[in-house]
């Protein structure tokens, strides 16, 4: 698609899709769920992972409240199995260790893929209330901007 007819059909989608804006709340519960950053880290790296929480639940598209919570437990499946994953394959590590954190992982990301499907089918049960009350567009926290604008500013 050219630039010029995707930055058109790009706007035509922002007008035309609600806005809903993730609670800081949920990104909290989210980060805290995720296995742990390095011991002290700068600040700059931790406002990097928030941000990166914030584009992956984004790119899920929850329309609401529901869906922004299985967006974030998606996220969290996901991480928590690449971290599995990381350790499987640490030379400290056992074999039998190893393939029980593979086994694991694999459990993990199936789950998240089903959580992952869930997502359009309760979107659909709403229908059209649901599209009244707002989705589309993800908005963060802070500063009322969407998620799209935030990363295309910085």
């Amino acid at each position: 698609m050219l630039p010029v007819k995707a930055e058109h059909t790009h706007r035509v989608t922002q007008i035309a899709t609600p806005t809903y804006r993730l609670s800081d709340d949920l990104l909290d519960r989210v980060q805290a769920a995720l296995p742990p950053m390095v011991a002290n880290a700068p600040l700059a790296w931790q406002r990097t992972r928030r941000k990166w929480i914030i584009k992956e639940i984004a790119a899920l598209h929850p329309a609401d409240a529901l869906q922004a919570v299985l967006a974030g437990q998606i996220v969290m499946l996901r991480h928590l199995a690449a971290s599995l994953m990381g350790r499987a394959g640490l030379r400290t590590t056992s074999l039998a260790q190893a393939r029980q954190l593979g086994r694991t992982a694999a459990a993990l990301m199936g789950t998240g893929e089903r959580l992952e499907r869930t997502l359009p089918a309760a979107a659909e049960k709403r229908g059209a209330a649901g599209r009244r009350e707002g989705g589309g567009r993800v908005r963060s926290g802070g500063d009322g901007r969407t998620v799209a604008q935030q990363f295309h500013t910085t």
